[in-house]
């Protein structure tokens, strides 16, 4: 054990893997590249998970390392997917979208000022 893991979780490294995600997907020009090779990552993740599971049952094997990198490709599969597949409208996403178009007798105005109240506190 080290100063700063609590628990067997690191807040360093995960602090550091999250700016390095924010800041590497927050441009817009990786995120339609990685579009175009969807295919290619998504047979990565697949073979990646398949030798996990093998390197898993027949060596025992459970390398910190190795997951990260599994996990980090999933990640980017499933943001380019939903990216790809979710990126769309209809009744139930325009009626809870916008905030600024509900008056006061609407139900979702209700919940709003709660949920903004319950932040305050905290």
């Amino acid at each position: 054990y080290y100063l700063g893991n609590f628990g067997g979780f690191s807040i360093g490294k995960n602090f550091v893997l999250y700016l390095a995600g924010y800041y590497v997907l927050s441009n817009d020009n990786i995120l339609e590249k990685l579009e175009k090779n969807i295919k290619w990552l998504f047979g990565l993740c697949l073979m990646e998970t398949i030798a996990s599971a093998a390197l898993y049952y027949k060596f025992s094997y459970y390398g910190d390392l190795w997951i990260h990198l599994i996990g980090w490709n999933s990640i980017l599969v499933l943001l380019i997917l939903a990216r790809k597949f979710l990126n769309n409208s209809n009744g139930f996403t325009v009626y809870f979208g916008p905030v600024d178009k509900l008056k006061k007798k609407d139900l979702l105005y209700g919940i709003l000022i709660v949920s903004n109240y319950r932040r305050s506190l905290l």
